[in-house]
């Protein structure tokens, strides 16, 4: 393996840190949803068929948009990121810090994906790199910035094939079950 290969792939963070990570983010949208969750229960309770104002919708689509999008743009992670040493930054110039397009296009991207059951995101466990669907679209990649692996990546196709199938498989059961 060359040199610039190893260092490549030794920048390349462990998948349970990035779910970890992930973990840390929902807490954290969750917290920035709450306020919102009193008004929007009580409308659903008190009214006599369920429905939601639109101005909770949107602002339950947009508070995740927003928090990761304003973090990778100001601070280049979200805050499990930062808690895991984690750094999301350019695919080929990892010294430059995101640029607003970057920020919000990965953000977007990613908050999108429910729309492909997030089968497309487990493909990151069949790239050397981790990369996932938001990546590939923003030109982006997360770094370790602590954490350095003492053994090369390794692929991990049962796990990527389980979880496509299973997501694949729940996305056609839930879109057929209407």
């Amino acid at each position: 393996m060359t040199d610039s290969r190893a260092a490549f792939l030794a920048e390349v963070p462990k998948t349970s840190v990035r779910l970890g990570a992930r973990i840390v983010d929902a807490f954290v949208i969750f917290a920035l949803w709450l306020p919102a969750f009193g008004g929007g229960l009580y409308e659903v309770m008190m009214s006599d068929r369920l429905w939601m104002n639109w101005a909770y919708l949107v602002y339950f689509v947009s508070v995740p948009f927003f928090y990761e999008g304003l973090c990778l743009w100001f601070f280049g992670a979200t805050l499990g990121k930062w808690v895991f040493f984690l750094k999301v930054v350019p695919f080929r110039q990892v010294e430059r810090p995101l640029n607003i397009s970057e920020s919000f296009t990965r953000s977007l991207a990613f908050q999108l994906s429910f729309f492909f059951s997030y089968a497309v995101q487990a493909f990151a466990f069949f790239r050397y790199d981790r990369t996932h669907l938001a990546d590939w679209i923003a030109g982006t990649r997360v770094i370790s910035m602590k954490h350095r692996r003492a053994l090369p990546v390794r692929l991990h196709w049962v796990i990527g094939s389980v979880l496509i199938l299973f997501f694949a498989w729940e996305g056609w059961r839930s879109a057929h079950d209407r």
